[in-house]
């Protein structure tokens, strides 16, 4: 099936609830994985992307190319926090989803003048009202300096269905709750498919497993069982190989009752994932990963944005010959991921202070 691929990564939130099964700071470090996944996925599954035969690494193929396919479900993870987080706030208004929404839009404008500015300096690009429009409206199709944007569209109308999904779990009668939710699936399989936005009904899912994981206290529930024995370690390992057994089997998709839609099979897969990286969590800290992993996280919006650089077909000619420069896999994933960590460090600063004045404006309407 062909969906597009890639990552978001939510703004660092302190209203989120952390709790002793799933903390923020785990989530954050899980966001770092799941950037790295994302990376890997696009560096080494889309040969058509290279800008000469040349530069395509050698071991792409087999494996690599199976085991870089598979490496999507970084798109599952986000989708997946995302709801998770959404019930773990302790706002729920429509004031915050328009916050959330804003300041994304703000953090994706100050990228893109970022990324335009290099286009227009070295790679001949001209800028007209036409293509700022166009790259930077979240419903566009014609993204070509930020290919991975679309997702930015994708989290505007997640965030939009989020308050409708906590609103129908307040109704009491549970028959009626089943009925509104199994009426706006059908609404969102037949409108999405009319309205030729595919992403939505391929990722929301995981959205909608998150809230769900997070409103049941699966991982709680799950998590604190095995971590008072001493099998936590070998558990956490089966978790992981549930979730790739079931990628496998799957193909990473389930299909849904209208042939030729389908939503990705991360609904069952992230939640293994999960669990399996909460009990893992003792080991990693003692190898001092954690703080690195969390770095990734924190800036996963920016590397998920700024690597487009490679693939884009007006920036790749400049980008990739650096990028792949030595055919190793070794080389080629930590050069794309720390040059983006690089810049993302400098752009920081920049978003803070646009966001802040977006929103302390939105304020003052």
């Amino acid at each position: 099936m062909n969906t597009n691929s890639g990552a978001a990564a939510e703004i660092a939130d302190s209203h989120v609830v952390g709790t002793a099964g799933f903390s923020w700071s785990a989530s954050t470090a899980l966001k770092g994985v799941a950037v790295l996944l994302m990376v890997f996925h696009h560096c080494y599954g889309f040969p058509q992307w290279f800008v000469s035969p040349d530069l395509i690494p050698s071991v792409l193929g087999g494996v690599t190319r199976a085991c870089a396919g598979h490496a999507k479900i970084c798109v599952a993870i986000f989708a997946f926090l995302t709801g998770w987080a959404y019930y773990r706030h302790k706002d729920k208004s429509l004031g915050y989803t328009l916050r959330k929404i804003v300041g994304l839009m703000a953090d994706f404008a100050v990228i893109l003048f970022f990324v335009m500015l290099i286009a227009c300096l070295f790679c001949g690009y001209k800028l007209s009202c036409f293509n700022i429009l166009s790259e930077f409206l979240p419903f566009s199709d014609l993204h070509r300096l930020v290919l991975f944007s679309w997702y930015i569209g994708f989290y505007v109308i997640m965030m939009c269905l989020l308050p409708f999904l906590e609103s129908t779990c307040q109704v009491k009668n549970v028959w009626c709750r089943i009925v509104l939710w199994l009426a706006a699936g059908i609404c969102l399989v037949f409108s999405t498919a009319i309205l030729n936005i595919p992403h939505l009904t391929v990722w929301f899912p995981c959205a909608v497993s998150g809230y769900a994981c997070s409103r049941l206290c699966l991982f709680e529930k799950v998590c604190s069982y095995w971590q008072r024995r001493s099998c936590a370690a070998v558990t956490a390992i089966v978790f992981f190989l549930l979730a790739g057994v079931t990628s496998i089997l799957s193909g990473g998709f389930f299909e849904y009752f209208l042939p030729g839609h389908h939503y990705s099979s991360g609904v069952i897969t992230v939640p293994l994932i999960c669990c399996g990286w909460i009990l893992l969590l003792p080991a990693i800290e003692r190898l001092k990963l954690t703080g690195a992993l969390m770095q990734l996280g924190k800036h996963s919006l920016n590397i998920w944005l700024l690597h487009s650089v490679f693939f884009s077909s007006v920036t790749r000619a400049l980008f990739q010959p650096v990028a792949y420069a030595v055919d190793s896999p070794l080389y080629v994933l930590p050069f794309v991921v720390g040059s983006c960590y690089l810049a993302s460090l400098g752009i920081k600063p920049l978003q803070n202070a646009f966001r802040g004045f977006i929103l302390r404006r939105l304020e003052g309407l």
